[in-house]
């Protein structure tokens, strides 16, 4: 008889933590969702969830034919300037609800000439990862961009940029 309360209790007491966990999880959501609404953020917003292109490009390749007829060696690190004379550069701490058009805005506004903005994106939900790549127009307004858009925020959070690694 004892045993049985005793099950019965601690049955009852993982219930409970798990209705505590949940409603914490709503309370977090809810707020999530006042704070967005507050400071500007229109209610929801959806994220565009269309696959990505799972064509690698020729560079993409090219690597790929070089990573296996060399086995086991450390490639060499290219810059990040491609070969048109464009720029890329990596954008991190970006926010999970920015989207392509709001990172090319930004840049944009701050006078620089965007050839691309990809914010990196799960395969599988579509969710933001945190990051993004801004391609310029020149190498030299990559370094003018790190330089001049050091601190710069968008949607409360403060952007961390460096030239993109494309020898990895």
């Amino acid at each position: 008889m004892a045993r049985n309360k005793q099950a019965s209790f601690a049955k009852r007491k993982r219930e409970q933590e798990r209705q505590a966990k949940a409603a914490e999880k709503r309370a977090r959501r809810k707020a999530r969702a006042i704070d967005k609404a507050e400071n500007g953020g229109g209610g929801m917003m959806y994220a565009d969830v269309s696959p990505q292109s799972d064509k690698p490009t020729d560079e993409e390749v090219m690597r790929a034919i070089e990573r296996a007829m060399n086995p086991g060696k450390r490639l060499g690190r290219t810059s990040a300037v491609a070969s048109s004379g464009s720029a890329k550069l990596f954008v991190g701490n970006v926010d999970y609800d920015t989207n392509e058009e709001e990172l090319k805005a930004l840049f944009v506004k701050a006078g620089f000439d965007v050839v691309t903005a990809n914010v990196a994106r799960d395969r599988a939900t579509g969710q933001s990862r945190g990051f993004a790549f801004v391609e310029l127009g020149s190498p030299a307004q990559a370094g003018e961009a790190i330089s001049k858009m050091a601190g710069a925020e968008i949607h409360g959070r403060e952007l961390r940029l460096s030239p993109a690694d494309r020898g990895r």
